[in-house]
């Protein structure tokens, strides 16, 4: 019953995100334009439940790639402020009307890293994936893959109204937390470092 409800949630809360935040989507808009040029948006697959597959959407925070540069010299100052105010993830709300995502739930990962999970990380794909995660209710915000996809696959089984309620309520502090952590400069390696499956 919650999981019909979680959807009537997520239609609601995106929408009135996207009206009121439409202020700051064009500043940033003009903001990217004029230090970074097009695109504007960065896109890219991503997963979602039961592993389908969708075109995630953010605000770009990196210049184009150049063969000698890596992720950590590509973002800007200006990607920086985005990441670590999480202002690059509104146009994620975006998906969340799209019913892609919803506003809780496991991070939208690279398709890529499908022969990478563990079996019991799998269970993260019974749900959809969410602009907020489930690591907020740890207060951790650089999180290693084990223990992200710990948190992730522990939420998809118990999900709940109460669970959801305390991940938002979470939010401001995470993300006060994640400032003065310099999270905008985090770059995490990829899961395929970290080996196949067990």
């Amino acid at each position: 019953m919650y999981r019909i409800f979680k959807r009537l949630i997520d239609i609601f809360i995106s929408m009135i995100c996207l009206l009121i935040f439409s202020p700051v989507f064009c500043i940033i808009t003009v903001a990217i334009l004029i230090n970074m040029g097009r695109p504007v948006f960065f896109v890219q697959q991503r997963t979602t439940k039961k592993e389908k597959l969708f075109n995630l959407y953010k605000f770009r925070t990196m210049k184009q790639k150049r063969e000698y540069e890596t992720d950590e010299l590509r973002i800007t100052p200006l990607g920086e402020l985005l990441r670590g105010s999480s202002l690059d993830e509104l146009p994620e709300f975006v998906n969340v009307l799209k019913g892609d995502m919803s506003i809780v739930g496991p991070r939208p990962l690279l398709p890529s890293y499908k022969d990478f999970y563990y079996p019991e990380e799998r269970k993260r794909f019974y749900v959809k994936g969410g602009l907020i995660p489930p690591e907020i209710l740890y207060m951790n915000i650089k999180p290693s893959w084990d223990e992200q996809l710990q948190y992730e696959s522990e939420y998809a089984i118990n999900v709940s109204f109460i669970k959801d309620i305390r991940i938002l309520l979470l939010l401001i502090i995470g993300l006060f937390k994640r400032k003065n952590d310099n999270y905008g400069e985090y770059v995490r390696d990829s899961l395929e470092k970290r080996g196949g499956n067990k």
